[in-house]
């Protein structure tokens, strides 16, 4: 018998908050996270300023955090273990961004960390042991800490974080994921599935590919996803920022109206075909 749960929303936001694009995505953002609160959706957003690593305030993004905080979105500051060059940063270096967070952003309430191994070094875990025990003692401990490996975590890892990602890539490979035995037996808000470039999923219209998506991860199946979060995006890893940085999450993507829709009709239990 399958069985149902509510499903979250993940939102990587990661567009600066003044340019025409951003500071229209970050007003209809703030929207939905009303419409969320009012609804009884859980609403997380990540905040992405410099990459995650600063030391100073920027205006423009403590704007935003003011709004969506007041709008009722849990915000969760974006923390990367890598440099730009892919090279792992010092664990000191890490520990100075949590600290830099709270003192210009306090009202984030945790944090994403980004590309979380899978492989069974143990100083790696050591690494994170510290970074989240530094974040509990920041925030609080009922700091939101989700990790994302990107895939399944080595066992390692399963339970260093509140939230695990089990499955970020494009949705063409989104229905080959099948989550080990003992994941599956967890409580599915604990892993989280972010989907982009959806328009790689076989499927008429945007609904039906988003609907498609949602069963898959909001009923619990014996071989299928166990997940209580999602994000799905039309977006995909051709750069739109000036920069060059390429990210499928520097916009909302052509479908972020249907997809908020289709977190409601499952949420209601309405029909989603």
């Amino acid at each position: 018998m399958t069985q149902a749960r509510s499903l979250g929303v993940i939102v990587p936001a990661y567009f600066y908050p003044t340019t025409d694009y951003g500071a229209e995505s970050w007003t209809r953002l703030e929207g939905y996270a009303r419409r969320s609160a009012a609804a009884g959706i859980d609403f997380v957003t990540i905040v992405n300023p410099s990459n995650g690593s600063f030391r100073a305030a920027d205006p423009n993004y403590v704007a935003v955090v003011d709004r969506m905080d007041a709008a009722g979105a849990t915000l969760v500051g974006y923390l990367s273990r890598l440099d730009p060059a892919g090279i792992e940063r010092p664990v000191a270096d890490v520990l100075d961004d949590i600290a830099a967070w709270k003192r210009f952003y306090p009202k984030i309430r945790g944090f994403f960390f980004d590309q979380v191994p899978n492989d069974d070094a143990g100083e790696k875990k050591a690494y994170y042991d510290q970074l989240l025990a530094r974040a509990r003692e920041t925030f609080g401990e009922d700091a939101l800490l989700i990790g994302n490996p990107g895939r399944a975590p080595h066992k390692r890892y399963r339970d260093l974080f509140d939230v695990l990602v089990v499955f970020e890539d494009v949705g063409a490979n989104f229905s080959d994921v099948v989550l080990p035995k003992a994941l599956r037996k967890q409580k599915a808000k604990r892993f989280a599935c972010l989907v982009h470039t959806s328009g790689s999923l076989a499927a008429p219209s945007d609904r039906t590919r988003l609907c498609r998506v949602a069963r898959e991860i909001r009923f619990q199946k014996p071989t299928g996803q166990n997940g209580g979060w999602w994000f799905v995006t039309t977006d995909d890893l051709v750069a739109t920022d000036p920069s060059g940085f390429a990210t499928p999450y520097d916009t909302l993507g052509e479908s972020f109206d249907r997809f908020f829709d289709v977190t409601c009709w499952v949420n209601r239990l309405a029909r989603c075909e």
